[in-house]
């Protein structure tokens, strides 16, 4: 075959593909949309998951991390507010001596 045939030949099987096309890939079509389906379906429960963690990560932020933060400082300053007092006790007592 020469160029030329070659190409109606192609042209041809082209052609005749197309007409059969419709009835051939309805099950390609159907398994597309049952993987898709599927796909869709995995990342719906991957994504409440992901929520889910998210959402736990906030609350635990808010009700254990922050609160333990707070109650280091507030100790902190009741340090610094001891040692205050009692530097100025001892200047008091050097200043009576």
């Amino acid at each position: 075959m020469d160029g030329a045939a070659r190409t109606e030949h192609h042209t041809v099987e082209l052609a005749q593909n197309r007409t059969k096309r419709p009835h051939d890939t309805h099950s390609i079509h159907t398994m597309v949309t049952e993987l898709g389906l599927l796909y869709l379906g995995g990342m719906t429960v991957l994504f409440f998951f992901w929520a889910y963690g998210i959402v736990s990560f906030v609350l635990d932020v808010k009700n254990k991390f922050i609160p333990k933060g707070r109650q280091y400082l507030r100790g902190r300053r009741q340090l610094k507010e001891e040692q205050q007092r009692e530097q100025e006790r001892k200047e008091r007592e050097e200043q009576l001596y």
